[in-house]
């Protein structure tokens, strides 16, 4: 074999793998990971474990579907996509509160325009179901504040109590304050901590368990209700492990269960107990999926 043969022979070769789906899985990866930085630099815990399952959500959906995607852009959608993400990727690099809106838009605004670079205007239908996943995972933020005025922190510390009381501590609760008997150190339960945020966090994963999967009437009854409780009783039992090392003057234990990565423990235990509950609804007999899944 001459070296031209050779050559024709290895140009001819059978490709195992498209470059353009190399390049861009390359580049959506790339988008996750600058997302997830910037939560992670402004603290925004809670909102990073959230981040990660909706991400890998949107990625399993494309790798079921990549063999009949239409990866067709044009020169103006390209430009376009490039264009509107520079400055998203810009503004990132200065990111440095947690209030900014482009934290809880990138996932949105960075995917729209991965698929324009990918399959370009006419090719937007394809991801129907991944844009409406990051709508919501976008909403999250938005919709706690828009819920402000809705406070349960006079429930919250109200189990709170009882659950010190239960566990061998004597506590005086008024209002949304909490005192240890004897002793006039406490805690106040601010709307900030009253477990409305974790709530939410959790109804946007029962959202996104039923796009990715069929489920009949029974589980959509049941799933939101689990979330609701899960979230309401695992941020009592951390506002309840705050209260006692508050009564101790642990300030250090204080800043690690209160806002640094003690919140995300209790937010993946929080959603590790919302999948059990999926876990044992879907192996239920009486819970079989009878509904049929989307095709698009």
């Amino acid at each position: 074999m001459d070296i031209d043969q050779f050559f024709k022979k290895w140009a001819d070769r059978p490709r195992l793998v498209d470059t353009t789906k190399i390049l861009l899985a390359s580049l959506g990866i790339s988008l996750c990971l600058v997302h997830l930085s910037m939560i992670w630099r402004v603290g925004a815990l809670s909102f990073f474990g959230l981040s990660v399952v909706f991400w890998c959500s949107v990625a399993a959906l494309i790798w079921d579907k990549q063999e009949i995607l239409q990866l067709k852009s044009g020169i103006f959608s390209s430009c376009f996509a490039i264009a509107l993400l520079l400055p998203l990727l810009i503004k990132s690099v200065f990111l440095i509160t947690q209030s900014t809106s482009s934290l809880y838009l990138f996932p949105l605004i960075a995917f729209f325009c991965l698929t324009l670079l990918a399959s370009g205007f006419q090719g937007l239908g394809q991801y129907k179901r991944e844009f409406l996943i990051l709508f919501i995972l976008c909403a999250v933020n938005p919709l706690t504040s828009l819920l402000g005025n809705f406070d349960p922190s006079p429930l919250t510390a109200k189990l709170t109590g009882y659950l010190l009381w239960y566990s061998g501590f004597e506590t005086v609760r008024e209002g949304v304050n909490l005192y240890f008997a004897g002793s006039s150190n406490g805690v106040e339960v601010y709307p900030g901590c009253s477990g409305l945020a974790s709530m939410i966090d959790l109804l946007s994963l029962t959202l996104l368990f039923f796009l990715m999967f069929p489920s009949n009437w029974k589980t959509k009854f049941i799933l939101p209700i689990a979330a609701i409780l899960i979230g309401f009783i695992m941020n009592s039992i951390r506002v309840a492990l705050l209260a006692v090392i508050v009564a101790y003057h642990n300030r250090v234990g204080f800043d690690y269960w209160h806002s640094g990565e003690g919140s995300l423990l209790f937010s993946m235990t929080s959603m590790s107990l919302l999948c059990t509950v999926i876990y044992f609804l879907i192996q239920s007999p009486s819970s079989l999926n009878s509904e049929p899944e989307e095709t698009e």
